[in-house]
């Protein structure tokens, strides 16, 4: 049972809805928040993958509005780390 928790995947492709679209204040606003679970989670946007907790990794990622990004999350609690990345980019990171 343990190893299903430990296992679970979960992914949705997010778009970029705020003015500036990603950029460090974005970059970092992600990352304090993913930094939060134990999950793993990732941004990926045509084939760069970057680690949603490395606000360095994540600014390697060109995203203007309308963007769409996938954030994916492996581990117990990979749902609820996609959802609150979701509500981040809902909320337009908030910056508007």
């Amino acid at each position: 049972m343990n190893d299903q928790i430990e296992n679970r995947t979960y992914s949705k492709d997010l778009t970029v809805l705020n003015k500036v679209g990603f950029h460090l204040r974005v970059a970092k606003t992600i990352s304090e928040a993913a930094r939060r679970f134990e999950s793993e989670i990732y941004l990926s946007k045509d084939g760069l993958t970057a680690n949603a907790k490395s606000v360095l990794g994540l600014t390697s990622i060109f995203a203007p509005k309308g963007t769409i990004i996938t954030c994916s999350a492996k581990g117990p609690d990979a749902r609820e780390a996609v959802l609150t990345i979701e509500r981040l980019f809902e909320n337009k990171f908030g910056e508007e």
